[in-house]
C-alpha cells in the first residue's frame, strides 16, 4: 500500500468511514469496537488521524446525555472523555449516522431501520440528542461543522399529505434546535436526509420535491435557516440501484438550492444477464443467491428493455419471481467493498462513485465530507470477506483517497 498523509484536515476534503458496520448498541461496546477495528485501520493505512463517522444507537446516545438538566445538555464529563480517547487513538469524529435508531445488528433488521419515522415526536428528540452531543464531540476536537445523516422520512412511497405536513413539522423543529445550539456553542451542525429506494423520498427527484414544497416554501429567513441547518446526504449507492445519472441529480439539487451535506460512498450489485452467455448467466444466479440474507433488506429493481423497471423489497422476493429470472439487469441494495470493481463473478455500480465525483467536480460544487458505507462486510458470502475487516476496510478509505486526489485542487471547489 502506498504511503499515505493525514487526510482528516484536507482544505477540501475530509474522509473516513462508517462505523455503523461495527456491532454495539450500548457505550461500551462502542468503545470497544473502535479500539479493536478503527484504530486499525488507521494503522493499516498508515495515517496519524483518520475521520470516523460514529453511529450512536438511542440507547448510546441516552448513556453520553444527562437529563438532569432541564435544558437537556449533553453530559459534558461523558463526552469530554469520549472525544479524548478518540483523539489520543488518532481519531477524529467528523460525522453521525442517525438513521439506525435501534440496535443495527440484530439477527433481523429489515424493515426495523426504517422506525421511528420523520412523523414521530420519538426521532426528532433522538436526532436532537444526537446534536447536543456532537456539538461537544466538535467543540472538543476543534472542528466547526459536523453532519448527521438521517432516513428520507419512512418507508414505503406515500402521498399522504397529512404526513408530509408532520415530518415537515418536525424538520423545521429540528432546524430551529440546530440553530440555537450554533448560537449557544458556535458549532453548525446539518442534518442530512437520504434517499434510499422503497422509502418515503427513494430517489432525487422526490427529495428536491419536498425540499422545495414543505422546507424552502415560507420567507426568505425560514428558507435560508433550513437551507442552513438541513441538506441531503448523496449515497451513491442507493442512486446507482436506481440508476439515476450523477450529473443529473447534481443539477437537480444545484437548481432547487438544496445543498449535498456528505456524501456516502457506496457501492451495490449489479448483474446484466443480457450481456452473459447461458453459462455465465447459471453462475451468476447461483451466485446472485448467496447475497439473500435474513438481516438486512436489500431493495431490488430490474430492469428490462421496452418495460418499466420492477422494483421488489428484498432480493429473496425478486429470486422467487419467475417472470424476471436471468432477465435484464439486477441492482441489489447490498453495499459490496467500494474498492472492488466486482463481487466475485458479479459486478457492482463502482463506477457511480467516479460518475459522481466527476459531476460534482465538473459542476463546481464537491461536498466536503465522505464517508465509506459498506456496513454489509460482516454478511458478505464468506469468499468476499477480507482477511480481517481492518484490511477490508483499510483498502476502501485508501481507494476513496486515491479518488479524490486528483480534484484536490482549491477551497472554492468545497460545498
Amino acid at each position: 500500500m502506498p504511503q499515505l498523509v493525514d487526510t482528516t484536515r484536507r482544505t477540501d476534503f475530509t474522509i473516513g468511514y462508517c462505523t455503523n458496520v461495527h456491532p454495539g448498541n450500548d457505550l461500551a461496546t462502542t468503545y470497544r469496537q473502535l479500539e479493536q477495528h478503527a484504530v486499525a485501520v488507521r494503522r493499516t493505512l498508515g495515517w496519524p488521524r483518520m475521520g470516523v463517522g460514529l453511529w450512536l444507537s438511542r440507547s448510546t446516545a441516552t448513556e453520553l446525555l444527562t437529563h438532569e438538566s432541564t435544558a437537556g445538555a449533553a453530559n459534558v464529563a461523558s463526552v469530554a472523555k469520549l472525544a479524548e480517547w478518540m483523539s489520543s487513538h488518532g481519531l477524529v469524529p467528523y460525522t453521525l449516522n442517525g438513521f439506525p435508531y435501534g440496535n443495527f445488528h440484530n439477527d433481523v433488521v429489515k424493515h426495523e431501520v426504517y422506525l421511528p419515522s420523520w412523523a414521530d415526536e420519538a426521532r426528532w428528540e433522538y436526532t436532537v440528542d444526537l446534536a447536543k452531543l456532537f456539538a461537544q464531540l466538535l467543540s472538543a476536537t476543534a472542528q466547526d461543522r459536523g453532519t448527521i445523516s438521517t432516513l428520507p422520512l419512512g418507508w414505503n412511497a406515500t402521498t399522504d399529505t397529512q404526513f408530509f405536513e408532520q415530518a415537515a413539522h418536525q424538520l423545521h423543529r429540528l432546524a430551529e434546535a440546530l440553530e440555537s445550539l450554533e448560537e449557544r456553542t458556535g458549532r453548525r451542525i446539518e442534518v442530512c436526509l437520504e434517499p434510499e429506494p422503497g422509502c418515503t423520498l427513494g430517489s432525487m427527484a422526490p427529495m428536491v420535491e419536498f425540499f422545495t414544497r414543505y422546507l424552502f416554501n415560507g420567507d426568505e429567513r425560514l428558507r435560508q435557516r433550513n437551507s442552513r441547518y438541513l441538506s441531503v446526504c448523496y449515497d451513491i449507492c442507493h442512486a446507482g440501484v436506481m440508476h439515476e445519472s450523477s450529473l443529473g441529480n447534481v443539477q437537480l439539487l444545484q437548481a432547487a438550492g438544496v445543498r449535498i451535506g456528505k456524501v456516502q460512498v457506496s457501492s451495490a450489485l449489479e448483474i446484466d444477464f443480457e450481456r452473459l452467455t447461458s453459462e455465465e448467466r447459471d453462475r451468476a444466479w447461483v451466485k446472485l443467491q448467496s447475497f439473500s440474507e435474513p438481516r438486512y433488506l436489500h431493495q431490488t429493481v430490474v430492469y428490462q428493455s421496452g418495460r418499466p423497471p420492477r422494483f421488489f423489497e428484498d432480493l429473496p422476493w425478486a429470486l422467487q419471481d419467475p417472470t424476471v429470472r436471468q432477465q435484464g439487469c439486477w441492482t441489489v441494495h447490498f453495499h459490496v467493498p467500494i474498492s472492488e470493481p466486482k463481487a466475485g463473478e458479479l459486478g457492482t455500480t463502482q463506477s457511480s462513485i467516479h460518475d459522481f465525483i466527476e459531476a460534482a467536480f465538473q459542476a463546481n460544487w464537491l461536498p466536503q465530507q465522505w464517508e465509506v458505507e459498506t456496513y454489509a462486510w460482516n454478511v458478505l458470502p464468506r469468499e468476499l470477506q477480507a482477511e480481517s475487516l481492518a484490511v477490508g476496510i483499510a483498502k476502501e478509505v485508501a481507494a476513496l483517497d486515491g479518488w479524490l486526489r486528483p480534484y484536490m485542487v482549491s477551497s472554492d471547489r468545497s460545498d
